[in-house]
């Protein structure tokens, strides 16, 4: 074992590697984070492979130690290329590109496992004393390990370049494309160095301390920065990322440019779309309004899209450029209907006798109320029909609630056969029901009255074990006094011919008169 000067880069390195690594850990799921990791791991084998060449003085172990670099130095240009795509957002890496990304350095790292085998990657491995008694190593290095290096060179320059590219476009993050190319340049710097026939060192590879130099850099102008967790999409990106479909057209409806929702909108190739007129491509009788910097709703297939029109440049009265912006609302409107559809299903529910799906009490006087309005108004027949099941406690008492709910239900379905359209069936508690029955005088409710009355005593009901049920009603029927109309007055002049019904006996029609 030795410890001398020449471990220090690669100390250094591993201390930055770990530092920059726990930062971008903390970082969560937020885009470009997981491929920047891969890059910092990358760093690390490369940096911990060449700490432990410089701290042995046995050939073999060196030998391992520059095998144990090679998953970092193989992998690192995939993983920085991958960093620039997702970071960039340009475009989403499956696991299938990752791979074929990652073959050849897979590939590679198996040739530097069984190098002894061929030795593509180094052909010979010996050492050699440096100045202040260290003990370090040379390579000649195969065939295999130049195709490589042209591998790793092609795809961080392109990795790079995506970075500088896409950061130029703003001046808000000219700090972090500096910083971006700066890691890049000192760690090729350092590579071309040890690499170069005139490396002052060749036992060394000063690659690690372009690394410790590019983590403090990142760290600086990228991680300081926070720019992996704002991760903006720059300017030039805004359009292209919208899920609003945003098309440019001409005053003549000449499409001139359209983002790719608007391409999918219309149904029509970013190539082809260009020149095309947007008439063409987009039926709707709002399209003249459109071009005249108008909104509206326009209907694509089965999708609703509010356009928004903004004239971008005129002439004078003439307008020269617009911008249209479509936003599918068709999840609005639909939630809309679901709400109205909803409203109405409460207010019906809330109308509703739960047990015979009649109408209740509370509806029942509404519609009293508006039809005794009309009465007002137009001097037409109003009347009401008030029933009750004759001795219903026995039914309870003698076969069960459940058996007297059933009764109930089927008095509900008698009544609702004996209801016209503008009539309302009603239960208002217990075992008593209602009919109002609007442009109907006396003479006509006792009609019906007495109809229902036969009905009811004619119906036979069956309990849990098929015996037969029979019950009546006793019915007293009232009519709204025309001259002077009075919804209290007529229910209570229909209770008093109900009460003169059971008195009568049951099963019985009367009136007050």
């Amino acid at each position: 074992m030795q410890l001398t000067l020449w471990s220090l880069p690669s100390i250094a390195a591993l201390l930055a590697v770990g530092l920059t690594f726990v930062r971008v850990r903390s970082l969560g799921a937020v885009p470009g984070a997981r491929a920047f990791l891969g890059v910092i791991v990358c760093a690390g084998f490369w940096s911990a492979g060449q700490l432990i060449g410089t701290l042995s003085t046995e050939l073999d172990v060196k030998r391992l130690a520059a095998t144990i670099q090679y998953p970092g130095i193989t992998l690192l240009p995939v993983a920085w290329l991958l960093f620039a795509v997702t970071l960039t957002r340009r475009r989403t890496v499956s696991p299938v590109t990752v791979a074929v990304f990652s073959l050849f350095p897979i590939l590679t790292f198996v040739l530097a496992l069984t190098n002894g085998l061929h030795g593509l990657i180094w052909s010979d491995l010996s050492l050699v004393e440096a100045p202040g008694g260290f003990v370090g190593f040379t390579l000649t290095y195969g065939p295999w390990f130049s195709a490589q290096l042209i591998y790793g060179y092609v795809l961080v320059v392109a990795g790079t370049a995506i970075l500088v590219f896409e950061l130029s476009a703003s001046p808000l993050h000219r700090r972090t494309m500096h910083a971006v190319a700066a890691a890049c340049g000192v760690v090729a710097a350092c590579n071309l160095v040890y690499l170069s026939p005139i490396n002052p060192w060749p036992w060394f590879d000063p690659t690690v301390l372009g690394i410790a130099i590019a983590g403090a850099v990142l760290n600086r102008g990228v991680l300081q920065v926070r720019y992996l967790e704002t991760n903006p999409i720059l300017r030039r990106e805004v359009v292209e990322q919208l899920s609003d479909a945003v098309v440019i057209v001409g005053g003549d409806g000449a499409i001139l440019d359209l983002n790719p929702a608007a391409a999918s909108l219309l149904g029509i190739g970013l190539e082809r779309a260009l020149r095309t007129n947007l008439a063409t491509c987009l039926a709707t009788p709002l399209l003249p309004k459109l071009l005249d910097g108008v909104g509206g709703e326009v209907s694509v297939d089965d999708r609703f899209y509010d356009a928004k029109s903004t004239v971008l440049r005129s002439d004078g009265d003439r307008i020269v450029e617009l911008a249209i912006v479509f936003r599918d609302v068709t999840d609005q409107l639909r939630m809309r209907e679901r709400l109205e559809r909803s409203k109405i299903e409460l207010e019906q529910a809330a109308n509703t006798d739960p047990l015979t799906q009649l109408s209740n009490r509370r509806y029942f006087r509404q519609r009293l109320e508006a039809e005794i309005g009309n009465v007002e108004r137009h001097a037409v027949p109003l009347s009401v029909v008030l029933f009750d099941l004759d001795h219903f406690k026995r039914v309870n008492d003698s076969f069960g609630h459940d058996v007297g709910d059933r009764v109930l239900q089927v008095i509900g379905h008698i009544a609702l056969e004996f209801k016209r359209g503008a009539d309302v069936a009603a239960r208002l508690g217990g075992e008593e029901f209602a009919l109002l029955l609007p442009n109907t005088d006396l003479a006509g409710a006792v009609r019906v009255a007495q109809r229902l009355r036969q009905t009811v005593e004619e119906h036979v009901i069956s309990d849990r074990n098929h015996n037969p049920i029979r019950v009546t009603v006793s019915i007293g029927v009232a009519a709204v006094n025309v001259e002077r109309p009075n919804s209290d007055r007529t229910l209570t002049d229909a209770d008093r011919a109900l009460y003169r019904a059971k008195r009568a006996g049951r099963n019985c029609v009367c009136t007050t008169d």
